[in-house]
């Protein structure tokens, strides 16, 4: 019984000793993935997308299973991915929010109920001005034509 007793410790240890550098793989994911230092007073953040890419690998590679065992990793790389696509839906919708504020306060053309005679007599006009500055008198003059 004790050469039994020595072999399931010996064992235990091993797995012991896998699951803590598994588990320090996952903390160096983390820590690749986060910005900031609260030792100096800065906010920390994680990246998703980052972050979902690091726990694919290490779920891929079997880590994180050692690490956090079956139903830890799926939950794990599940709460990831949720956090990368919160993240892109947030972006895209701050992106559209801006675009739209943006074309409806001048800066991407006019809005769609304008009266578009209007635009396309502006449009007109500048396309006149650029071609009189390309071939005027006062260019040819500059240039020694």
């Amino acid at each position: 019984m004790p050469s039994l007793r020595r072999e399931q410790v010996a064992d235990d240890a091993v797995a012991h000793y896998k699951q803590a550098m598994a588990l320090r793989d996952l903390d160096k994911a983390v820590k690749g993935s986060t910005e900031g230092d609260t030792r100096v007073g800065l906010k920390e953040t994680v990246d998703p997308k980052k972050f979902a890419t690091r726990v694919q690998k290490l779920y891929d590679s079997g880590r994180l299973e050692q690490a956090l065992g079956k139903e830890g990793a799926d939950a794990l790389v599940k709460e990831a991915y949720a956090a990368k696509s919160a993240k892109s839906l947030q972006t895209v919708a701050k992106w559209s929010a801006g675009i739209l504020a943006a074309r409806y306060a001048g800066g991407f053309g006019s809005p769609p109920h304008s009266d578009s005679r209007k635009h396309d007599a502006v449009v007109r006009q500048s396309s006149c001005n650029r071609n009189n500055l390309r071939s005027g008198p006062s260019l040819r003059r500059r240039v020694g034509a």
